[in-house]
């Protein structure tokens, strides 16, 4: 860039001497025609080329669909010819959604790690192997819950909503363990006649449990419910937070039933094979 004694008018540019193969001086003004116009008040720069900004917002979709769909538009106009892009030129998105893009990714590998560690404790943490699946099909089950209720809600399944499942997750094992705890007290040491009485045990040993796990199951909704009225500074992260936990923790009232049915069906099964 000429400096700034050199550029102040046209008279001043058109003078400038360009050398020429043959070593002469010729004034820039025989070479090209020289004029003044508005252009850009910034010019930028990235990577050593010129670039351009497009912003844009999201409402009621999450960043990386609304990029995913946008890329696909523009793909698609490119083959049809609707979208000529000069050579040397293409376009990249970036934003917030690539802090998204990462954390899904990094959630990839920490929810299976979760559960994987849930169901390895509970496998260590009973002396009947096959409890601790009991417990951890009860855990599936209440997931369901929080999917629906963000479907219900109309929200997105996001780095929140993740974190919410990791919590309804481990709020449901405590249930499980609770139940699944007292039913093998219930049982240990114990021989049974029949199938009656094997059920009549796993109903007694259940209805002394069932409390617990429904204070615990109405402590966590009633505290979370707060969450759902709150419009303020925060409150887009929060609620998808808290989302998969209420709707899970309603579906759990079902896995109150399924450990304590499934347990008494395998232990039904393993008398009538001892038989």
């Amino acid at each position: 860039r000429l400096a700034r004694d050199f550029r102040e008018d046209l008279d001043a540019i058109q003078r400038i001497n360009v050398p020429t193969a043959s070593g002469a001086q010729v004034p820039l003004a025989q070479l090209a025609t020289i004029e003044a116009v508005l252009g850009p008040q910034e010019i930028k720069g990235e990577r050593g080329l010129l670039v351009g900004y497009v912003t844009m917002n999201t409402r009621d979709r999450d960043e990386v669909s609304v990029v995913r769909d946008a890329e696909a538009r523009l793909q698609q106009a490119v083959r049809e010819g609707r979208l000529h892009v000069p050579p040397g030129t293409y376009w990249e998105w970036s934003g917030q959604f690539e802090n998204q893009v990462r954390a899904m990714a990094r959630m990839r590998i920490l929810v299976p790690i979760t559960l994987g560690i849930i169901f390895v404790m509970l496998y260590m943490g009973f002396s009947r192997w096959w409890v601790g699946a009991v417990i951890f099909f009860g855990v599936l089950v209440s997931a369901s819950g929080g999917f629906i209720l963000l479907g219900i809600w109309g929200a997105n399944l996001s780095v929140a909503a993740g974190a919410g499942f990791q919590v309804l997750f481990g709020v449901v094992d405590d249930d499980g363990v609770v139940m699944a705890t007292y039913l093998e007290g219930a049982f240990k040491g114990r021989t049974f006649t029949g199938v009656e009485e094997i059920r009549e045990a796993v109903v007694a040993a259940g209805l002394k449990r069932i409390r617990p796990c429904l204070m615990t199951t109405a402590t966590t909704v009633i505290g979370l419910l707060p969450i759902f009225w709150t419009s303020g500074r925060g409150s887009d992260i929060m609620q998808p937070m808290a989302i998969p936990s209420v709707g899970g923790m309603a579906v759990s009232l079902v896995t109150l039933f399924i450990v304590p049915c499934l347990f008494s069906a395998v232990e039904e099964w393993k008398w009538r094979r001892a038989r």
